[in-house]
């Protein structure tokens, strides 16, 4: 039973360093982006880092913070590899956001694989950050032209609107998670003791 636990950690392990050498060998052999001898070092460190970490947690420990900081170190090591490859597109003052929105992501994925209960005051911030993240994605892609000041003055209660829903969600999903895991029973002194009645 040990070796086939240990053959399939294997064939985990190996399918994530695939993943993660495919990914790099794809953007170094596109067109477009290549990783430069400069940050090529600090790219390879990330994710490796990330894919050892992820591997010794869901195959070990499944704790959520280092779980977390494993699949940071991916996306870390990913736009590290986007920003350095000098395409003007992909400039680190335009990818900031993707952090951003990566990180509320990583926890809540992290969360979810260790089995933490997801109660509200750990879900809700991933959730503001994703938003968050994303709203600044809007204003660093030059989606929205209109400068950031003027559109928080004029739409900021939107943010109210959207904070509300994901309390409303956190509070539904919670209640769902109750009623499925959460039994009342009755008071002690109506509970019937079989023991006393044994047939012979």
């Amino acid at each position: 039973m040990k070796k086939r636990s240990s053959l399939y950690n294997m064939i985990f392990g190996l399918g994530i360093l695939f993943i993660v050498a495919g990914l790099f060998l794809t953007l170094q052999l596109s067109n477009r982006i290549s990783v430069t001898s400069g940050n090529v070092g600090m790219v390879i460190f990330w994710l490796l880092l990330g894919s050892f970490l992820i591997f010794r947690e869901i195959t070990h420990n499944r704790n959520a913070i280092c779980l977390f900081i494993g699949f940071y170190s991916l996306i870390i090591g990913i736009i590290t590899m986007l920003a350095g490859s000098g395409t003007e597109f992909l400039s680190i003052d335009q990818l900031w956001p993707v952090l951003v929105i990566g990180f509320g992501l990583c926890a809540l994925v992290a969360m979810s694989i260790s089995r933490v209960k997801m109660y509200a005051f750990l879900t809700v911030p991933s959730l503001i950050i994703i938003v968050l993240g994303l709203l600044f994605s809007l204003f660093s892609f030059d989606i929205i032209t209109e400068p950031f000041v003027q559109f928080a003055a004029r739409w900021w209660p939107i943010l109210l609107i959207i904070c509300g829903s994901i309390l409303v969600g956190a509070f539904s999903r919670r209640q769902h998670f109750a009623s499925q895991t959460e039994f009342f029973f009755e008071d002690d002194e109506d509970h019937v003791d079989y023991d006393d009645y044994i047939s012979f």
